[in-house]
């Protein structure tokens, strides 16, 4: 007997253009970028942020997943020196320094990642 696991919501990571920042401005909620490396924390992070953590608050924000580099535009603009690293944003500022909201770096398990989420997105239900 074959089961097919079907995920209760639909959880996605959103493209990170001007597209995609227009759609988080629109839907009132916050922006959420996680910048990744080639190192085993980013691995780590991203596991854990994609298999426990997303599908819980995918409905409170806008999520953005990019390579970082340390020379890019987006890294330079958001202030980022390295992966892993979360930028929480409000999308109603123009992108950049000035609109994000708390940063949060380096390797991070699952639990760590649900607090940090669960305090900041609480009032985004």
């Amino acid at each position: 007997m074959e089961t097919a696991l079907k995920p209760s919501k639909s959880v996605m990571w959103n493209t990170y253009d001007d597209a995609g920042l227009a759609q988080a401005k629109e839907a009132g909620r916050l922006g959420l970028i996680l910048f990744t490396d080639d190192s085993k924390s980013s691995e780590y992070t991203v596991n854990s942020f994609e298999n426990r953590v997303l599908e819980r608050f995918f409905d409170r924000a806008t999520f953005f997943k990019i390579a970082y580099t340390k020379d890019s535009h987006e890294a330079k603009l958001w202030g980022v020196s390295g992966g892993p690293t979360l930028v929480l944003f409000d999308p109603a500022k123009e992108p950049g320094s000035k609109a994000v909201l708390e940063r949060l770096t380096g390797k991070r398990s699952a639990s760590q990642l649900w607090f940090f989420l669960g305090k900041k997105l609480k009032a985004q239900k």
